[in-house]
């Protein structure tokens, strides 16, 4: 089941979300969870609109009620500092990756909002000289330091369609041992999805090993990447036989066919319907489950409360008891003590246990001086 957006997606996204956001206005910024973020936006004619960020997973403008925390973060407070009245000018994929890229406008200044949509997902506002004056989560590579006040930069080029057939052919080669369908989603960065379509598409097997591909072959592969790239957007939802939400995506795959579906005006309202659902119902789940662990906390220190109610309830039976009989147990205690100092354990047993004293049955008696007895009353 399809959990994240792949380069493809964005590439779909990023075109519908320029078309709808451009001119729009930032009005607000709530951080749902450490990496799920709504930002409000205020829209020329559709009013107040709410794009779902949830990295490294996904991005969509949602119908869905998402609930906003009540107290905002340190982070939201930042970013809704920076963030308030601007205007979005502009929104793109960076080259294939899935990176997005909004471009903004606050009076003469100008900013970007970067979400990282790989990896473990991250959210950076830059400066005009893209300086980082706003992240998510510092992080450091070989090739990336990723912390404020630091200049943002892009990952280390992957293969990009916009290379040409020439570094296709390279960097698909370079993976000669591996399968095509793996070299294609891993080593190109395509996805398994779009890299079995491609395969399908192209009549060739996907389990075969980039080096047995002729160069006719690959350069196959390489026109039906462009034919896909080039389709028009036409989304659904793909569903199982149970009619289970399996997968989205924004163009009809051949892979797909002979599936059921379900079809959308545009890429975006796919999306919200097949991660909004699942993810508000899997919050409803947590409440639910949540719910049912205080219910059975609750029910257990009830039972709890009960019990030593009952046990408090004896022992101050027991304590009335002593208080009204103390002369007759103290007289009986002395008498055992007094025996003792005299006597060993076994013949102040014997002539103690089982015999009554002052109304009281001796039941036993120990080395410690533990003494058990029961009161008999008077017939």
């Amino acid at each position: 089941m399809k959990t994240s957006l792949s380069s493809l997606d964005l590439m779909h996204l990023s075109k519908e979300l320029d078309g709808l956001l451009r001119d729009s206005y930032i009005e607000k910024v709530y951080q749902l969870e450490k990496k799920k973020f709504k930002f409000k936006i205020r829209h020329r004619s559709l009013g107040n609109l709410s794009l779902i960020l949830s990295l490294p997973n996904f991005i969509f403008l949602s119908s869905y009620d998402w609930k906003s925390p009540e107290k905002p973060s340190a982070l939201a407070m930042r970013l809704r500092k920076l963030l308030k009245g601007c205007k979005i000018k502009k929104v793109e994929q960076h080259d294939f990756e899935r990176i997005l890229i909004f471009e903004l406008e606050k009076k003469e200044e100008r900013l970007k909002l970067i979400a990282e949509l790989f990896s473990k997902g991250n959210l950076f506002l830059l400066d005009e000289s893209m300086k980082i004056i706003a992240l998510l989560e510092r992080q450091e590579w070989k090739h990336r330091k990723l912390k404020l006040n630091e200049k943002y930069e892009f990952p280390p080029e992957s293969f990009s369609p916009s290379k040409g057939y020439d570094a296709f052919k390279e960097r698909l080669r370079s993976q000669k041992k591996r399968k095509v369908v793996v070299a294609l989603a891993k080593d190109l960065n395509f996805g398994g999805i779009l890299a079995e379509e491609i395969c399908m598409r192209s009549g060739i097997d996907k389990s075969r090993s980039v080096d047995e591909l002729s160069l006719d072959e690959v350069q196959s592969l390489y026109s039906v990447l462009l034919e896909i790239l080039s389709l028009p957007t036409n989304p659904r939802i793909i569903l199982s036989n149970e009619n289970e939400a399996i997968d989205v995506v924004p163009i009809a795959f051949k892979i797909y066919e002979g599936k059921k579906s379900k079809s959308f005006e545009n890429f975006n309202s796919a999306l919200d319907e097949f991660f909004s659902k699942k993810e508000l119902a899997m919050v409803e789940k947590e409440k639910l489950e949540t719910l049912e662990k205080l219910l059975e906390r609750k029910k257990i220190q009830e039972n709890l409360i009960k019990e030593y109610e009952s046990k408090l309830k004896n022992l101050k039976l027991k304590a009335d008891f002593i208080y009204q009989h103390l002369h007759e147990i103290d007289a009986l205690l002395s008498e055992i003590r007094e025996m003792r100092k005299s006597s060993s354990l076994s013949e102040v047993k014997e002539k103690f246990v089982g015999k009554k004293l002052y109304g009281f049955k001796i039941l036993s008696l120990d080395e410690s001086g533990e003494i058990e007895i029961e009161y008999e009353k008077s017939s």
